[in-house]
């Protein structure tokens, strides 16, 4: 009677520690805070793909997690299932990205330029040069 009791707990705990970390989201890189991943609406939202290239030195194209976080407005992105072996994939890398910054802006892009550039020609002339810079004192 003890022993079956005994295993049937055992059982349960495998099972409830299983369990737990299969469900575990991941956690936002900027406040460790676990994320919710993105609903449809938010995917179209912020033009988000469920495929991507696995990480910059990688060229396979892997399924992706996006995820935002509840506490800091960040979107980041993941390789879901990378340490799976059973499931057949064309790498196993971990990656973990932020696609958009706290401010709603592209991670990677540049920001906007704040007005047209001078006119004329970008070259130094010659009273221009570096070396003479004892006009401006």
């Amino acid at each position: 009677m003890y022993l079956r009791a005994r295993d049937l707990l055992i059982t349960l705990a495998v099972l409830a520690t299983t369990v737990t970390i299969a469900q575990q989201k991941p956690r936002c890189p900027n406040c460790n805070a676990y994320g919710s991943p993105c609903t449809s609406a938010q995917m179209e939202q912020f033009r988000l793909s469920s495929t991507g290239q696995c990480r910059p030195n990688c060229p396979n194209i892997v399924d992706k997690g996006n995820y935002i976080c509840p506490k800091c407005p960040v979107i980041f992105q993941n390789n879901p299932g990378y340490s799976n072996k059973k499931v057949p994939r064309l790498c196993y890398h971990y990656t973990l990205s932020i696609i958009r910054d706290s401010e709603g802006r592209m991670v990677g892009s540049t920001p906007p330029v704040s007005g047209p550039s001078e006119p004329g020609s970008s070259q130094l002339e010659d009273e221009e040069s570096p070396h003479k810079l004892y006009h401006f004192i």
